[in-house]
């Protein structure tokens, strides 16, 4: 239970006892700011049990109702509102912070969190920012709620863009090209071959298609040079994969591709259309319906010349998920063009039953920036960067031009992943995120290299000190206490941010709590001072929630800027 918990109980219970009424804890609220106080009661549910408006019950509670720990009572119409003594949130932050600032205990459930999850033939593109950074929040804050975390990065190395490789290399490349450009030329050669069939298209003439396809199926009847071709490709782009992770800090504990789920896959489609939960259409194909769960389109597992589908892999995914690891709740981090394939797939697990898991879709918006017109645009390799490596390599020098001579290589990529990824968590991960180079930047507005520079001056003063941090029970907290009330309400945001998922909570906290530090270290002298040692804990466990609360968005505290 929080300290928050803790008082709206001892709130509740003591009105309770002065008006003779049962009044419940959830009903105590955090105050409206322009009140002042912390917490509010409001009186209109006790109006009915006594016969009183809500003003007449406030105004008479607070005649009489005294709560150890609060320092003011006051009736504001029918608002009952309440202020904490500052010694009192001193007290409980000192007992709270070091159970509040770690990873709960286990809770013996298993969260798998799907990210990343590209298509194996090209390079890491800037669409997939947002699906990394919001998987690696999902994943340090279920791991912070004491779940067991399985991270695996659903790769895309099957079906239709397995042909378009070979067909591509066999056309527009070769070993020697492969060997020097790797990634690079993966990327290129689909680029190649993505347009020869478009061309191909337009004349009305199939042959680069049809290979396409015969490399495809070659692939489902285990033909070995089609598998050589597979562990060929597969394995450049994989490693480039890895290798990019690394600067997130992210090693997944699986890759397993959709290659590795399609043989029980098509076994499934038999054993659905053998049950009845499946339909063999007269083409051939194979379809779910899915209407009885609320969705009229039937979900469609094997096309009419017998290839499989992402659906076909999916299904074979949740039965190998919940025999191997029996989750409570899987989070699929997907962009929101997918949320119908995932509608039809969710459907078709309640019908069949493969997993009893909560199965979660956690999509996101576009990444924008702004045009030479100033409008919102999609992010285009025209004006900015398309692949993830120049995009951070642009994040990286926007933070070394504005860099001290000293700064290390590892503060500068700190606060240039750090700005990327505080703009990620600026608003709800269902909007667009605009990237304005500018705001992102700024040391005075909601930026990530604000939110680090308050860190790095905190252990700067507390690097600076010779007297140890301690918590002197003779001070007086008084004028400190908005700033323990802001610190006290971590766990409240943690649980919020974690209820609908909504990460730009956390951020909010972490740069309110930095404007607040700014402030305090404005309004206060602290080495030297005759409070110093009290000064320097409160300016300690500024930097230890601040710490938690970056950590967990992935943002990383540089020594010095």
């Amino acid at each position: 239970m929080s300290s928050i918990d803790s008082l709206k109980q001892k709130i509740a219970h003591e009105t309770s006892q002065v008006l003779g009424v049962d009044v419940q804890p959830e009903w105590v609220e955090f105050s409206n700011p322009k009140a002042g106080s912390h917490l509010a009661l409001p009186c209109f549910r006790m109006a009915g049990q006594l016969g009183s408006s809500p003003q007449e019950i406030a105004e008479r509670a607070v005649l009489t109702l005294k709560i150890e720990g609060f320092s003011k009572i006051e009736a504001q119409g029918p608002y009952l509102n309440f202020w904490v003594e500052a010694g009192e949130l001193a007290s409980r932050l000192k007992e709270s912070m070091d159970s509040q600032l770690a990873n709960k205990p286990s809770n013996n459930e298993t969260a798998i969190v799907e990210f990343l999850s590209p298509n194996l033939a090209k390079p890491l593109s800037v669409g997939h920012l947002r699906n990394v950074l919001q998987g690696r929040a999902l994943l340090r804050m279920y791991q912070n709620e004491g779940y067991n975390v399985v991270t695996d990065d659903h790769i895309g190395d099957w079906g239709t863009v397995f042909g378009m490789w070979v067909v591509g290399f066999e056309q527009f490349s070769s070993d020697e090209k492969l060997e020097k450009g790797g990634v690079e030329e993966l990327g290129r050669m689909y680029v190649e071959m993505r347009k020869a069939l478009k061309e191909e298209e337009d004349s009305e003439e199939t042959p680069l298609a049809d290979a396409v396809q015969d490399w495809l199926l070659k692939l489902e009847a285990n033909d070995p040079e089609a598998w050589k071709y597979h562990t060929k490709f597969k394995d450049i782009s994989l490693g480039d994969i890895i290798e990019q992770m690394k600067q997130f800090d992210i090693e997944f504990d699986h890759h397993y591709g959709e290659s590795f789920y399609i043989e029980r896959g098509k076994q499934m489609v038999g054993e659905l259309v053998e049950s009845g939960d499946a339909v063999r259409n007269e083409d051939g194909s194979v379809v779910v319906p899915i209407e009885e769960q609320g969705v009229d389109v039937p979900m469609l597992i094997e096309k009419s010349n017998g290839a499989s589908l992402y659906h076909t892999s999916d299904i074979a995914t949740i039965e190998f998920r919940e025999k191997e690891w029996n989750p409570s709740i899987v989070l699929y981090v997907v962009g929101a063009e997918q949320q119908f394939h995932f509608q039809q797939l969710f459907a078709a697990n309640q019908k069949v039953g493969w997993s009893d898991a909560e199965l979660v879709h956690h999509w996101y918006g576009l990444v924008e920036e702004l045009g030479d017109d100033g409008k919102r645009q999609k992010m285009s390799s025209r004006k900015s960067a398309i692949f993830m490596t120049d995009l951070i390599e642009r994040a990286k020098d926007r933070a070394r031009s504005a860099a001290s001579e000293e700064m290390s290589d590892e503060d500068v990529a700190a606060i240039g992943l750090g700005a990327l990824t505080f703009q990620e968590f600026s608003a709800s991960h269902t909007g667009s995120v605009l990237f304005d180079w500018d705001s992102m930047f700024s040391l005075s507005g909601f930026s990530g290299p604000y939110v680090q520079y308050a860190a790095v001056r905190i252990n700067s003063v507390l690097e600076k000190a010779e007297t140890t941090p301690v918590m002197s029970p003779d001070f007086d907290w008084s004028p400190h206490a908005d700033l323990l009330w802001q610190l006290s309400k971590y766990p409240v945001v943690i649980e919020e941010a974690m209820e609908d998922h909504e990460f730009h909570k956390l951020a909010e906290f972490a740069y309110d709590l930095a404007r607040a530090w700014n402030k305090f270290y404005e309004d206060n002298q602290i080495i030297g001072s005759d409070d110093e040692a009290s000064l320097l804990w409160l300016a300690q466990t500024i930097g230890k929630y601040l710490d938690r609360s970056l950590y967990l968005l992935g943002i990383k505290i540089p020594s010095k800027m």
